[in-house]
This record gives structure tokens, sequence and C-alpha cells, in this order.
């Protein structure tokens, strides 16, 4: 604390500002003119202060103070004695930062989840009407290769908008029993092109790994974006090695802090020989829009969306990085436990398959709700529509050959899973399928376990429209 040398100070006083000026020098450097101000303000006038601060321990470590207290003042108006209290509230000060980050991390969320479903009810028509197009002109036209590059870009988008969904946690996901050896051997291959050539990809998958539960889509997002983010921190070539490995629970909970004893897990390490990330980078790397590279060339979503679907798996990654010496990222996830019930993804149709059965189409989304009928059609069957769940009871009604519902989720008026409710106590045997951008609450409430009920990922083209469809009929 630094007195004013033009003032004169009576002797109570001075041993009030030696005082001060010895607490001083525990104060935090960056903290010691708010304090200072505090004090001075508290010292002229008589009145009650308070002031939060960092104080520096003998040991080094920082801490957090919270202090209030109250000079009393002598005859002549200078401070001849103060009392006060100050209480430690570091762990106090880190919950709430923590409380507001999550508060921060929901609302990041939400709006993503928005800006996604809107961009996929988009890109599915985009990608709708590419697909009729591409298959309606001739091998020769010069149109072809346009039309073909807008499919490109909306397949690009489409990767774009399911990244803000597992970040946001609003992705419908199929989880199953994997083996990490297997699903990065079988993305070896395309790796390679992705990363290119001057950089090597080094498997060193270890023996007997041990299964974990997860949907593959995801872990091979996981494993995507980490090879990108390698990739573009080896501008000139280098080696990425892809590690599996059991790991013990001590291990886990040492290497992973997991919050909760995760019992043995599996570890999947990727480390190149890039430039390395600086501490001050390294502190931000898992922030939501938060890059490095050059405008364009980077979302800021990569590594947020790893650890998302991480950590929704009940897992944990860790960061281990030298300037100029290269990075590694380690991925931790729980073992599975073998006689847990896992959902089986069915394996994909070579082709989609048609029909002659009668569908009825719900979406508020015109453009969408038009390519989705030209899609069907297409497939051979015969298509209602209706924008709002109101028309679809109406039309449902008139037409007692409507064999499966497909409905949007989210809509005016009632909701998808509110219409479903509807129809399905008129003909408990109705086939529903949900179409959505997005899981919602509301459609694990209204059909998630029922097995007649089925999800179609927005954006769609016909082989998954035709696929979901058929197979729910053939049931």
């Amino acid at each position: 604390m630094v007195r004013d040398p033009r003032v004169p100070v009576r002797p109570a006083a001075r041993n009030v500002w030696r005082d001060l000026e010895a607490l001083a020098e525990r104060i935090h450097p960056d903290d010691r003119a708010l304090v200072r101000a505090t004090m001075e303000k508290a010292m002229t006038s008589g009145a009650d202060f308070s002031v939060q601060n960092r104080s520096i321990w003998p040991d080094g470590n920082v801490r957090w103070l919270s202090g209030a207290g109250h000079f009393f003042l002598g005859e002549h108006g200078e401070a001849v004695r103060g009392v006060g209290i100050s209480q430690d509230v570091t762990e106090r000060r880190a919950l709430e930062e923590q409380y507001q980050q999550s508060q921060k991390m929901e609302a990041i969320g939400r709006l993503a989840a928005g800006v996604a479903h809107d961009f996929n009810n988009l890109l599915t028509v985009i990608l709708g009407f590419c697909e009729m197009l591409l298959a309606d002109l001739d091998a020769a036209d010069p149109h072809r290769a346009d039309i073909a590059e807008i499919e490109k870009a909306g397949a690009r988008a489409a990767g774009l908008t399911r990244q803000l969904l597992i970040f946001s946690r609003k992705e419908i996901i199929q989880p199953t029993l994997l083996d990490l050896n297997v699903v990065v051997a079988d993305m070896r291959v395309m790796l390679g092109r992705l990363i290119g050539e001057d950089v090597v990809v080094v498997l060193a998958l270890g023996r007997a790994v041990a299964h974990v539960i997860g949907d593959r889509g995801q872990v091979e997002q996981i494993v995507l974006n980490l090879a990108v983010n390698a990739r573009d921190a080896m501008p000139k070539g280098g080696t990425l090695t892809i590690k599996t490995a059991n790991v013990e629970p001590d291990e886990c909970r040492a290497k992973a802090h997991f919050a909760v004893a995760p019992g043995p897990c599996v570890a999947l390490t990727m480390t190149d020989t890039g430039t390395g990330i600086a501490p001050d980078v390294r502190a931000r790397l898992f922030e939501p829009f938060f890059t490095t590279k050059g405008v364009g060339k980077g979302t800021g979503l990569g590594l947020a969306t790893v650890q998302s679907i991480v950590t929704r798996s009940g897992g944990s990654v860790t960061v281990d990085s030298e300037v100029g010496k290269g990075t590694s990222f380690t991925v931790y996830l729980p073992q599975a436990d073998a006689a847990e019930r896992v959902i089986v993804a069915p394996p994909p149709a070579a082709r989609p398959p048609v029909g002659v059965q009668t569908v009825l189409v719900v979406e508020d989304a015109a453009g969408l709700r038009e390519v989705t009928k030209r899609l069907l059609e297409r497939l051979g069957y015969s298509v209602l529509v209706a924008a709002n769940a109101e028309k679809a009871v109406q039309l449902f009604d008139r037409n007692p050959s409507i064999d499966l519902l497909l409905t949007d989720v989210v809509m005016p008026g009632a909701s998808g899973p509110e219409l479903v409710a509807q129809l399905v106590e008129r003909r408990p045997t109705l086939k529903v399928i949900y179409m959505s951008g997005y899981t919602d609450e509301a459609i694990t409430e209204y059909g998630a376990l029922d097995p007649e009920i089925a999800f179609l990922h927005k954006p769609f083209g016909s082989e998954a429209l035709g696929r979901q469809i058929r197979e729910l009929l053939d049931r």
C-alpha cells in the first residue's frame, strides 16, 4: 500500500499504514491497485469495505480471498484502527466459474443446435434436387459437373452441421459394441487420402484391446478430427502414429481425471511430429469456435466436437505437447461390459429399395416437403403431404390406405410426437418414421423405445429414405 508522502501522518495512523503496507506485499500485483483504492476510500470515510483479490501464499500458490472490514477514525478524521476478516474463497470461485462456463456452453449448444436444424432442412432440399438432376441428366451433359460440385459442397456443409449437433449433444446416436482396432484399421485408406502423401500414418494397435460402447460414426469423427489437426501441424510432412491399448483403472483415474471411478478403459492415442502447441493456446484448445488457423481454414469446432463425443461416452481426452516436437491427444473410453445390452445397427442396403405403399409426409417447410414427395414418388410410393398436424389428421381420416407416417418433429402447432399420439390411437399398427435435423427430448418420450418408430436423419437422400421406409414396412 503506497501512502501519499505529502499528507502528514499521525502516530496512530502511521501504525495502520505500516500494517497495510505489509499486507500489500502478499497481494497479487495485478490486484494491488484495486485493494489500495478500496482501502484508502474506507480509511478516509470510515465506511465499511469489502474486496476480493488474489493473494500469493509463501509457497507461491495463488489463492482468492474475500475480505470485509471497517476503519475507526480519530478526532482529526485519521484512521487509527482497522478490523476485518478475510476468507479463502478459491474453491467457491472455481465452482462459480465452472457453473458460468456450463451455462455459456449450454447457450452456445442451443444456438448451434437450432442453426444446424435449420441448415439440415435446407441441405435436404439442396442435396435432394441435386440427386434428382444428376439422375435425369445424360452422362455427357455439360451441366453434370456443375451440379456435382453443388452436391459436394452440400455434403461438406452437412458434415459441418453434424459437428454442430455433436457439439450441442443434439444428434441421435446409435451405440454399438465397438472394437477400436477394427474402426481404426478400416479408416486407414481414408486417412491416407485425407492427410496427404507427405504424412506417414503408422498404426500401433494393441493386442486384445477391449471393446467399448459408442456410435461408430462419432468414433470415426474423433479420429478424423484429430487426424486433420495433426496434418495441419505438419505442413512439411511428418508421421502420425495411432495407438490403442488397454488401460488399468488406476491409470485411467490418474491420467483421464474421471469424476467417478470408471474401471478399466481403452486409450486411443494419436501422436504427430508437428509444430507442437504453445501453453497459452493449449489452455483454450477445446473451446468452441476457438481456432489458430487462418480465416476460412478452420471452424474451431474440431476439438470441441471431440471433447463433446468423448464426454458423452463417459470418457475423457488429454493433450501432451511440446513446441517444436509434436503433440499427442489421448482419448480414454470405458471398457464395455460384455453382458451390456447394445443396439446393433442393421447393415446398409446395397441400393434404395422401392415400394408401392402409401406414405403420409408431414413437414412444415414447403421445399423440404416437395423434395421428399418427389424422392418417394421416384421410389414408387403413393405420397400424400401435409404442412401441419391438423391437415395431416384430416388426410389420415379420409385415406384409410395410408401405410406409413413420415413426420417432422418440431412443427408449428402440434409437434410430430403429438401427431403420432393422435394417429396411433386411431390405428395402433401404423408405421411411423420421425425425420429430424436433431433429436429432442420429446422423441425419446414418445417413441425411442417403440420398435415401430424409427428415425431418419436430415439431410437425407433417396437411398437412406427408401431403406428406412422399406425396413420398417417389412417388419
